[in-house]
C-alpha cells in the first residue's frame, strides 16, 4: 500500500495513509524518506479500545484476523467525516470499508495485490464449483473450472475446504466479493502485457471496473527515472 501512496503522489494527489499503531514501526522510514524528498504525506493512526490490531501470524488465521479488523469501522467512520476525502483506497480484506465509504459518500476502490488471473479464477470457482455444483471424491481427481480464456484444470488438493464447504472462511470471502461489485472499481497491482487476455476478460466479459497500475515494487527502485516510471505503469 505505501508503494501506491507513493504512486499517488508522483502525480500530485495528497495522500493520506490510514494505519494502526503497530504498523508505525514498519511505515515511520518510508514516510519520512518522501517527507525529505519534498513529498507531502500524512499518516493517521486508528486507534480501537478493542483488541484488533495484533499481527497475522498465519493463513489459518486470516479470516478471524480479518473479522477483528472490523472493529475499527468507528474510528474509519470518524476519519471520513472529519477529513471529507475525495476518495478511498483500501485493501479487498476490509469489505467493512465499502459500506462506511457508501455512508459517508466517499467513493472507494478495492486494492489488490494479486493480478488479474487469479482473480478471474477466483470468481469463476466461486460460479462453477462452490456451493456443490462439482462434485469431487478424489484428491487428485481433476476439476475444469470454465469460462476463462484458457482451459484451466486444478486437482481438489490444489482447491481450499471452502471450495466444497461452506465455512467461516467461505462467508467471509462473500462479503468481499459483495463489497468489491459495490465499490467503484478495483486497482490492481498488475500490468496489461503479463495478462492482456484476463485483463479484458474481467473488465468486459465479468463487467467490472478496474486499472492495472503495477507492478508497483518498480516505484521503489532508486536508479529508475520517474519519466520512464510513469510511461511503464500509468496504463489506465
Amino acid at each position: 500500500m505505501i508503494s501506491l501512496a507513493k504512486l499517488f503522489i508522483m502525480h500530485g494527489a495528497k495522500t493520506t495513509i490510514l494505519a494502526t499503531p503497530t504498523c508505525t514501526s514498519l511505515l515511520h522510514d518510508q514516510i519520512n524518506q518522501l517527507r525529505h524528498s519534498g513529498h507531502v504525506i500524512n499518516l493517521l493512526l486508528l486507534s480501537s479500545s478493542e483488541k484488533g490490531d495484533e499481527n497475522l501470524t498465519s493463513p489459518e488465521l486470516s479470516s478471524g484476523f480479518f473479522g477483528e479488523m472490523e472493529r475499527l469501522w468507528e474510528p474509519f467512520d470518524l476519519v471520513l467525516k472529519e477529513h471529507q476525502p475525495n476518495c478511498v483506497v483500501t485493501d479487498m480484506y476490509l469489505p467493512w470499508t465499502q459500506e462506511i465509504s457508501s455512508k459517508n459518500s466517499v467513493p472507494r476502490l478495492v486494492f489488490h495485490t494479486m493480478g488479474f488471473f487469479p482473480l478471474c479464477v477466483i470468481e469463476t470457482l466461486d460460479n462453477h464449483v462452490t456451493n456443490g455444483c462439482v462434485c469431487v471424491d478424489n484428491e487428485e481427481e481433476r476439476v475444469t473450472v470454465h469460462g476463462l480464456p484458457h482451459i484451466l484444470e486444478m486437482t481438489k488438493s490444489q482447491l481450499h475446504d471452502s471450495v466444497f464447504t461452506r465455512n467461516e472462511f467461505s462467508v467471509f470471502m462473500e462479503s468481499v466479493r459483495e463489497s468489491e461489485l459495490r465499490s467503484d472499481g478495483a486497482i490492481v497491482n498488475t500490468f496489461y502485457e503479463l495478462e492482456p487476455q484476463y485483463v479484458d476478460h474481467y473488465r468486459s466479459k465479468m463487467g467490472r471496473r478496474a486499472w492495472h497500475v503495477g507492478p508497483l515494487p518498480l516505484i521503489n527502485l532508486p536508479s529508475l527515472k520517474q519519466a520512464n516510471y510513469h510511461e511503464r505503469i500509468m496504463a489506465w
